[in-house]
């Protein structure tokens, strides 16, 4: 099952997008560019939950669960943090 809530707004951009191309252009960016961007997108909510970054991304699947708890409480305890994660 897929849910797409909360991405009918970027489906609504791209669906434009490609409609307005006229179907030209390139289907995908390039995939070093794009991984580029995926490892910089994860470190950056990782970063909220400084404390436990090292494990992060270097922890096996059990440590990097065990970390959820103290980054949603560090996150929810700053100003604005709710917002400002959901936006990263």
């Amino acid at each position: 099952m897929v849910d797409y809530l909360g991405l009918a707004d970027q489906l609504r951009h791209a669906l434009a997008t490609y409609t307005e191309s006229g179907g030209k252009g390139d289907a995908v960016h390039d995939p070093k560019e794009a991984i580029a961007v995926m490892l910089e997108k994860h470190v950056s909510p990782a970063t909220c939950c400084t404390p436990g970054l090292g494990k992060w991304i270097t922890g096996k699947p059990a440590e990097k669960l065990a970390l959820l708890p103290a980054g949603q409480e560090r996150i929810l305890g700053q100003e604005d943090g709710k917002q400002r994660f959901v936006q990263v």
